[in-house]
């Protein structure tokens, strides 16, 4: 209703319940909340978001799309299906790590 974004009213909220409470030290509360935010899994979101957005800048968007559209386009339910398939060469292209292509040449 304020215009407020959604994390900082909670933030708002939860400071404004630890101080009518009282019972807990407010330095351990905010202590606590940022280590709830300081995890690894959290810290892939805006990543991914941001390799999605590289790739939609520099073009590589429309080439994969293309490319899955020319492999199953022609199926039924093609669209479907082209979606997946450029879904899943994006997540090949984002997540591979160092390590894994480590493990996976070791494993072959």
């Amino acid at each position: 209703m304020t215009g407020v974004p959604v994390a900082f009213a909670m933030v708002i909220a939860g400071i404004a319940a630890i101080f009518v409470q009282g019972s807990i030290d407010p330095m351990v509360a905010v202590q606590n909340m940022f280590a709830g935010i300081d995890s690894f899994p959290l810290l892939a979101i805006p990543f991914f978001i941001l390799a999605a957005e590289l790739m939609s800048g520099g073009a590589l968007t429309e080439v994969l799309l293309r490319f899955a559209g020319q492999l199953v386009g022609h199926m039924r339910g093609g669209l479907g299906h082209t979606n997946v398939l450029t879904l899943t060469f994006f997540s090949g292209i984002s997540v591979r790590s160092p390590t894994s292509r480590c493990s996976s040449s070791a494993a072959s």
